[in-house]
Order: C-alpha cells, then structure tokens, then sequence
C-alpha cells in the first residue's frame, strides 16, 4: 500500500511536470509583433490593444489560421532592428520591405501585401514640388528638404535614388503624424510615403487632406511587398506554417 501511494504521488507529480513543460513550449512558441504606430498599416486606433490596418489584419489572420500564439509591442524603430540583429526572442519586425542588406540579419515569411506606389508628401502651398515628374528631379533640387525617417527603406529604387543623389535632409525618428506637422511648420518640404497611406493619414484629428499634395512620378515602379521580418529564434516549423497561410490571403487579396 505504501508503495501504491508513493507511486499515485510520482505519477501525479510527473504529470503535474508535465504539464508545465507544455505550458511552458506554448509560450516560448510566442511571437512578438514589432510595430510602430501606421494609421494605414498597423494602428491602436481605439486605444485598446487590437492593432488594425492594412497589414495588420492580414497578419492577425495569418496567426489565428496557423494556430501561433503572438502580443503586439509598439516600439521605435531603432529598437526593433536592434532585437533583430541581437536574435534573442522569437520576434517579427510587421510590414518590412524587403531588401538585399536586411537578407543577411533574420528571416523574411512570404508576402503579407503589396502597397501602392511611392509618392512625397508635401504641404498644397509648396510650389517646388509639382506631380509627374522623375524622382531624380525631386532629389536633386538643392532648395528642398527630404525629412528622412531613419532605419526606413522605401524600396531598392528609392533607396539607391537617395544615395546617388544625395539630397538635403532632416533626419527624423518621429511617427508619421509628427512628420506631417513637420511639414505644417516647414521643417522639411516633403517625405516618403505610400500611397495609400495618404488617406488615413489625413483623417486623423487635426489634419485637412487640403493642407497636403501628393506627388506621383513617372519613372517610381510598382509598390513594395510588405513581408514579416523574424529573427532566428522564430522556428523554421512556425515560419512555416505562416507561410501557408499568407500565402492563401495574399491570392485573396
């Protein structure tokens, strides 16, 4: 008997271990989604925790599909490239473009959505900036001021543009709303953008689309993929899995 009950309190105990050990795998199979603060792409629009936008609710999808546990941590951009190259969490970098620098540091999932074109924003009084011409043109006008999102790339086209042309800059850290009042207080004459980050962006208080223009040119390609940028610590199994799952959102559109 003594021994019965010794081997009921083992077994209890085993099991008991047991099921912490696969509490334990669940939440180290966690991925943390690294984002900044988009009103087009990914956005805390009712300031409750459920991250919205273009690209977030494909990726929300592609989670919930895929059976992957994940939390949403807004954090400046210079922070997230910083836990990318550091690979010790499993953490995804929302929305990244693609590029041959950022193929050497962690891993890439397939395309979560392709946004439009790259256009400048700039104020609807700055006559120095006209739509339809080559984005060289813009670059290389000595009498205006690029305001540089820094750690951004907006594409090898665009990215290769401004190291060859090498335009006046004001570099910036700032979210996408502070860059607008940039513009507004004349600190810079235009930035990079997506297009269709245009309408979100002016809907939000404070801001009148007429305060603003955009400017198209005629030789900026098609708009960039926007791709999930994990760090090693991200399973190949879990990656994975994602993959299949964007990959049938994506065919949707």
């Amino acid at each position: 008997m003594i021994f019965t009950a010794m081997n009921k309190r083992l077994c209890l105990f085993l099991s008991l271990a047991g099921l912490l050990g696969v509490s334990h795998a669940n939440s180290s199979d966690e991925v943390t989604l690294l984002y900044v603060e988009h009103p087009a792409f990914h956005s805390d629009k009712q300031h409750d925790g459920n991250i919205e936008g273009l690209i977030a609710n494909p990726v929300k999808q592609a989670f919930l599909q895929a059976g992957v546990t994940y939390k949403w941590q807004e954090i400046p951009v210079a922070r997230q490239y910083q836990i990318l190259q550091d690979s010790q969490e499993s953490a995804c970098i929302v929305g990244a473009v693609k590029i041959a620098e950022r193929e050497k540091v962690g891993q890439f999932s397939h395309p979560i959505y392709q946004s439009r074109p790259i256009i400048a924003l700039s104020r609807a009084d700055n006559q120095a900036m006209t739509d339809g011409g080559k984005l060289e043109d813009t670059l290389r006008n000595p009498k205006l001021v690029m305001l540089a999102k820094q750690g951004y790339s907006f594409g090898k086209f665009v990215d290769d543009s401004i190291a060859r042309f090498k335009p006046k800059t004001e570099p910036t850290s700032a979210g996408m709303p502070s860059m607008m009042n940039m513009l507004l207080y004349k600190r810079a004459d235009y930035f990079f953008m997506a297009e269709d980050a245009f309408g979100p962006l002016t809907s939000s208080p404070g801001y009148e689309p007429a305060q603003f223009k955009l400017s198209h040119f005629s030789d900026m390609p098609a708009g960039n993929m926007r791709y999930l940028w994990c760090t090693r610590k991200v399973p190949e199994a879990t990656l994975k899995k994602l993959n299949i799952e964007l990959d049938k959102l994506f065919r949707k559109g």
